[in-house]
């Protein structure tokens, strides 16, 4: 049978709604994007559970929004790999044939999850890639880690000694000085803040409106860098 028989057939049988969720199989990375537009905006998560997570919202759910968020679709970056194969998530983002593409990216905050990001960052300017942090799934994390923990290094603890260049600055503007400096003592203190702290309830709530702040923090002066963990 031709093609057009073969989609005649599948919307006949009402499955032809699932060719809208197929994994395109020529993108040697999990990902999830129901549907293409203009301009997109993908979350990238750093693990597992986490990423079924969000593509559970989009598909059984529908929701287009995590954290106040518009989410249209969701990639797993294989924990700490995804640095390693820009060239996978380019092919992805030319896949979608859209004008504007941007990766946002939520992971564990640790010392491995922030050193993964700047990497990402910067591996992504060499391929033409926008990746930035999902702010508001960082501040979420901080907020709900001060409120079950006030001193930092009360946290889970983690075997990360080797890294030492990992930093917060990436996720700076999105934190009040108060939550970038609690930020800046997990790492320090060799401390991490799971993805997973984040429930399913809480990836659908909107967060408060002070949340998005400018990229340039008041307050500091022109050589002042933002507070950074320091692990001297």
């Amino acid at each position: 049978a031709g093609d057009k028989d073969v989609k005649a057939m599948l919307k006949g049988t009402g499955l032809d709604r699932f060719l809208r969720y197929r994994i395109d199989a020529s993108v040697n990375l999990e990902h999830f994007v129901p549907r293409r537009h203009e301009r997109m905006s993908i979350l990238v998560s750093e693990n597992l559970d986490p990423y079924h997570s969000v593509r559970a919202q989009l598909f059984e759910h529908g929701s287009r929004r995590i954290l106040g968020r518009r989410i249209d679709g969701a990639v797993y970056a294989q924990g700490a790999a995804l640095d390693a194969k820009m060239g996978d998530l380019l092919n992805l983002q030319e896949s979608f044939g859209a004008k504007d593409v941007e990766f946002l990216y939520w992971g564990d905050l640790d010392r491995a999850g922030m050193l993964e990001l700047q990497r990402l960052t910067e591996t992504a300017r060499e391929f033409g890639v926008r990746i930035r942090p999902l702010g508001a799934a960082y501040r979420k994390m901080v907020q709900l880690a001060q409120e079950r923990f006030p001193i930092a290094s009360m946290n889970e603890s983690t075997v990360q000694v080797s890294i030492y260049n990992a930093r917060t600055d990436l996720i700076a503007a999105y934190l009040s000085e108060s939550e970038l400096n609690y930020a800046a003592q997990i790492l320090a203190a060799n401390r991490r803040v799971p993805q997973e702290s984040l429930t399913t309830n809480e990836l659908l709530s909107r967060p408060r409106r002070d949340w998005r702040l400018p990229k340039l923090r008041l307050g500091l002066g022109r050589n002042q860098a933002p507070v950074q963990a320091s692990f001297a």
